[in-house]
C-alpha cells in the first residue's frame, strides 16, 4: 500500500508489571516527501521505560492510523528489546571518582541499609550450572564494561 499521508497515528506500547505503563504516542500526520528521508528537521520519538522490577523484556507495539481516503490501518510493529545492560544508565559526575571508589561508596550504603533493615537483602534470579570457562566468556563477554578489577579467578562469592 502506498501511502503518502497518514494521520491520527497513535504509537502503542506494551508493558508488563515489571515495568510502568507507557502513555500511548499521538502524532497528528506524517508526509512521506518530508519524513521519507530523515533530515535535522525530524523529530525523534523516545519512550521512556520506568522499572518497577528492573529486568530485561521484551515489549510488543503497535500502530495505528487513517489514510488520505480515510480508512483505519493498523499493524504491529517490531518489538522492543530491553536488555539487562541497557537498564543501566551512566551516572553523572563519574569521571570525578574511579569505578573502584564508586563501588566502595555503593557496597558502604547498602551494607549500613541492610544493618537498619530486617530484612538480610538476599534474592536469587537464577543459578547457572557451568563450568569456570563458560563463565568466564560470559561475564567477559557481556558484564566488561561493569568489571572494577580483573582477577586470576572470576567468581561470585555468596556468604549462606
Amino acid at each position: 500500500m502506498d501511502y503518502k499521508k497518514i494521520y491520527a497515528i497513535v504509537l502503542h506500547v506494551d508493558t508488563s508489571s515489571n515495568y510502568s505503563q507507557i502513555k500511548d504516542l499521538h502524532i497528528p500526520c506524517l508526509n512521506w516527501s518530508s519524513s521519507g528521508k530523515p533530515d535535522t528537521k525530524c523529530k525523534q520519538v523516545t519512550f521512556e521505560f520506568c522499572p518497577n522490577e528492573p529486568m530485561p523484556s521484551i515489549f510488543s507495539s503497535s500502530v495505528i492510523f487513517s489514510n488520505e481516503k480515510g480508512k483505519t490501518c493498523s499493524t504491529q510493529l517490531d518489538n522492543i528489546v530491553l536488555k539487562f545492560e541497557d537498564i543501566f544508565l551512566p551516572l553523572p559526575g563519574l569521571q570525578a571518582i574511579s569505578k573502584t571508589q564508586l563501588f566502595e561508596r555503593l557496597w558502604h550504603y547498602i551494607h549500613q541499609q541492610q544493618k537498619m533493615s530486617d530484612t538480610d537483602c538476599r534474592e536469587s534470579v537464577c543459578c547457572l550450572n557451568i563450568g569456570e570457562e563458560m563463565f568466564v566468556t560470559i561475564v567477559i563477554g557481556n558484564f566488561h564494561p561493569f568489571l572494577l578489577k580483573k582477577y586470576s579467578k572470576q567468581g561470585i562469592y555468596m556468604k549462606g
